[in-house]
């Protein structure tokens, strides 16, 4: 129990101060329902076991259940209204595939940051600024890795993306165009 409680509150942590990931709301709920169980478990069962005489005890709960109950509505709140950053964690994703490229795990570091480029077109959607700047990074390794083509190809659908957004952020786009440039040589 002291473990799913420690678990809880890093993951509690980490969402409160906006670096949390979906996986840490995951482990919220699952603490949540754990601690429940186990304290509805505890509380059908004080005072039914016998002792070795076959009488039973006379004893009652401690507060460590009831804690529990009042913790668990507190979790699952935690993990509902807990914000979630998702330029935070596309930036952590891409930082991550930049560090695996550049300890030679090529196939894992393009792996990801595909994911983070299919994630960011989700949400916050194609036409945004902080898409275009993982899908530069993706275009930096494809250069890297031999594939200019491939490079060459999503450059171009990216800066067919930054049309819609290049009106409200000029000095990103700029920068857009400048990396986009840089990374294609």
């Amino acid at each position: 129990m002291v473990l799913t409680g420690a678990g809880a509150l890093w993951a509690a942590v980490l969402l409160l101060i906006g670096r949390g990931r979906r996986a840490h709301r995951a482990v919220l709920v699952a603490a949540a329902a754990l601690g429940g169980a186990w304290a509805a478990l505890d509380l059908a069962e004080t005072g039914t076991v016998r002792d070795r005489a076959g009488r039973l005890p006379d004893i009652t709960a401690g507060p460590g259940p009831y804690v529990v109950l009042v913790a668990v509505p507190l979790l699952v709140a935690a993990a509902v209204l807990a914000r979630h950053d998702v330029f935070e964690e596309q930036e952590v994703r891409t930082l991550r595939a930049v560090r695996l490229m550049a300890a030679g795990r090529v196939g894992e570091a393009l792996e990801a940051q595909q994911r983070t480029v299919r994630a960011a077109r989700r949400s916050p959607g194609r036409a945004h600024p902080a898409t275009a700047g993982a899908t530069v990074e993706l275009v930096r390794m494809y250069v890297w890795t031999g594939w200019p083509g491939r490079a060459a190809e999503l450059a171009r659908q990216a800066s067919e993306d930054a049309r819609a957004w290049a009106p409200d952020h000029p000095e990103d786009h700029r920068r857009f165009q400048a990396d986009i440039a840089e990374a294609l040589g």
